[in-house]
């Protein structure tokens, strides 16, 4: 059934008799006079009368027509919805975060939502949505089925993240907008946790006609009983005095938010059996710490199977969602350091790095002019030693390995002219000693990753070390300088280079430059050099990540399956997202296996309330109420846009009819 929004337009109709009135009107001749020159013309003429009057008739149809047109496009007719208008449109929003899974209301707040989808009728459609760090709505349009908005909420839900609630709110308005009801409500259900609630932009209210009501536990006005594990920490554990076996020890936080102590047990589990136990009292209000070695657990060797787990906090709490966090332990890869060829006398960096015969920490190879640029970026570091001739050649691979990233460390020593032109090009001038003169560090940043653990008295002083033949550098503004001789006189700095990092330390490293070769402190220096030069994926970053929402992108990677149930889970290229917490063991194109932990989000374990009540009224609008509505139509009504769909194409029939009255009314006459 045709509606008209504008149906005062119609009246435009009379204007219709006007060209009736004035075909009929036209002025006709009263009599004949023959005229001898036309008798010959008599046949012709009579055929061309015929047509005439055709095109006399349509003329007249087609500004009839124009008229006809116009009309209703200015009443702009339009087909309403074959249902009325619904009495209410509701967007249902339930928070999926894991704090709503507490043992006092979960039930409750479970019952709420259920009852208020089935709820869901034709003059009251219903759109549902699941609100954690992302938002995953029922469908793209509102549903008259309570069933369906029921079954897809037992299949969907799953709190697993944080929540968060201004999108979702600000989504659901928008919705809203799009319809036509009487009534548009939004219905919240949450606990009273206040995390949610932290982003939200107070001060926008929601559209006008909408309003916001929050459903929260019943009878519930206290702060939850609750512990948690906040991270796991693993390393591995010093060597008994009996035996020298390498074993795996866990550092495990755990939170008590309650105003009691609470006493259970913290339980490390290793597929199905428990690997190590021990009993634990947390303090209230307060973040404790307990160690977990875990016997018989040996840190994985090179190449071997990944060591994963989860630990359990066994305590008498209201929400046992983050009673556990998992942990993974992988084989370490030997990282990749490039240097140039060493000298005829002793090695010195290639014993620091690899001290141990039968284990290698760090591939150390050589590299020189020839080498691809390829296999220098790809080195975690590249040593340009002292004594080293940089060719052109050389030159110009280490120039576009540091344009891409690499990073690289130039041993000064004395009298190397090459190395010092090569130098000049970053900006660093290297000045030689012209004689002997023992030098002390007096300036070391200890906040440099570099140098953070030498603050630690245990692991050698510095200090005690001395330098001979160093050089005086002179660096650039953007240089960072980590350790000096003096003021003016840095000994180890850093600055950019292109995309890279270019290292520059002032001293030789043989025995005749520093004592330093020979001190304890030089092989720890080396090894946090290359840790802090690190851009491989670090699984132990990757421990609170969240899951099901952003990807995890780890170069090479080939197939993901979840260790907790064996289902595989798909990859976009070389990223997957964790649909769950848990352990997800990755397989990479280069054989490799590599275990990724992750846990939920250690915020959402906080339960501290936002308030007895959230006052929703403070989203509501405050304006003025929204123009009156003319002949039922208003601007988010659907029949608005289709009646101005119709108003356009009549408009264009008016231009096309009164193109083609033009066209006809030039050739004959009315």
């Amino acid at each position: 059934m045709i509606r008209l929004a504008f149906a005062g337009f119609l009246a435009g109709g009379l204007a219709l008799a006007v060209p009736v009135l004035l075909h009929f009107l036209a002025k006709r001749p009263v009599g004949e006079t023959p005229f001898p020159s036309f008798f010959f013309l008599h046949a012709t003429a009579a055929r061309k009368q015929t047509r005439n009057r055709l095109r006399k008739w349509l003329v007249l149809f087609l500004r009839c027509l124009v008229l006809a047109a116009l009309v209703l496009a200015f009443a702009m007719p339009y087909i309403p919805r074959l249902t009325d208008i619904p009495a209410e449109a509701r967007v249902i929003l339930v928070d999926d975060s894991f704090s709503m899974t507490a043992r006092p209301y979960v039930a409750s707040l479970r019952r709420q939502a259920l009852d208020c989808l089935a709820q869901t009728a034709p003059d009251r459609p219903t759109l549902a949505a699941l609100v954690s760090s992302r938002i995953r709505w029922s469908g793209p349009n509102f549903s008259a089925s309570g069933d369906d908005l029921k079954n897809w909420f037992l299949a969907e839900t799953r709190p697993e993240g944080a929540s968060s609630f201004d999108g979702a709110l600000r989504q659901a308005d928008a919705r809203l907008r799009t319809t036509n009801a009487r009534v548009k409500r939004i219905i919240l259900i949450t606990d009273r946790q206040a995390l949610p609630w932290k982003s939200l932009r107070w001060s926008e209210p929601l559209s006008p006609g909408v309003t916001l009501e929050i459903v929260t536990p019943f009878a519930f006005d206290r702060e939850l009983r609750n512990a948690a594990v906040s991270s796991v920490r693993c390393a591995e554990a010093e060597a008994s005095a009996a035996g020298g076996a390498r074993e795996l020890e866990l550092t495990v936080e755990g939170d008590n938010f309650a105003e009691l102590p609470m006493t259970g047990e913290l339980a490390a589990v290793l597929g199905r059996g428990e690997a190590a136990r021990r009993s634990v009292t947390l303090p209230p209000k307060s973040r404790s710490s307990f160690p977990l070695r875990l016997n018989g657990i040996a840190p994985p060797p090179p190449g071997g199977e990944p060591v994963a787990g989860k630990v359990e906090l066994r305590v008498p709490d209201e929400l046992a969602a983050d009673n556990s966090a998992f942990f993974s332990v992988n084989p370490e890869t030997p990282s990749r350091v490039l240097a140039t060829p060493a000298p005829a006398t002793a090695d010195f960096i290639g014993l620091a790095l690899n001290p141990d015969p039968g284990r290698e920490n760090v591939r150390f190879t050589p590299f020189d002019e020839h080498t691809a640029v390829a296999d220098l970026r790809g080195a975690r570091l590249l040593i340009l030693r002292a004594d080293t001739l940089v060719t052109p050649g050389l030159a110009e691979r280490l120039d576009q390995a540091l344009a891409d990233g690499a990073r690289v460390l130039a041993v000064c020593g004395r009298g190397n002219s090459t190395q010092s032109a090569w130098l000049a090009r970053h900006g660093v001038k290297v000045n030689g000693a012209a004689a002997v003169k023992t030098r002390r560090l007096e300036v070391i940043d200890f906040d440099h990753p570099v140098f953070a653990k030498f603050a630690d008295v245990r692991v050698g002083s510095l200090f005690d070390l001395l330098f001979f033949h160093s050089p005086v550098l002179t660096l650039p503004d953007n240089a960072q300088v980590a350790a000096a001789f003096g003021s003016d006189e840095p000994c180890f700095a850093e600055l950019p280079a292109g995309q890279g990092t270019l290292f520059v330390l002032a001293t030789g490293l043989d025995r005749g430059d520093t004592n330093w070769v020979a001190n304890a402190s030089f092989l720890p220096f080396l090894r946090e050099l290359v840790a802090y030069c690190r851009t491989d994926v670090d699984s132990a970053a990757l421990v609170r990540a969240e899951p099901g929402v952003r990807p995890i992108t780890l170069p090479g990677l080939l197939a993901v399956t979840n260790q907790t149930d064996q289902g595989v889970i798909p990859c976009a290229g070389e990223a997957f997202t964790p649909p769950v917490a848990g352990n997800y063991l990755c397989a990479f194109r280069d054989g490799r296996r590599q275990v990724v932990s992750v846990n939920r989000p250690p915020a959402e374990s906080n339960p501290t309330l936002f308030g007895r009540d959230v006052d929703a009224a403070r989203l509501a609008w405050k304006g003025p109420a929204p123009a009156q509505t003319v002949a039922g139509v208003t601007a988010a009504d659907p029949g608005a846009e289709e009646g101005r769909r119709f108003a356009r194409l009549l408009l264009a029939l008016a231009l096309v009819c009164a193109l083609g009255e033009l066209a006809l009314s030039s050739r004959t006459v009315i």
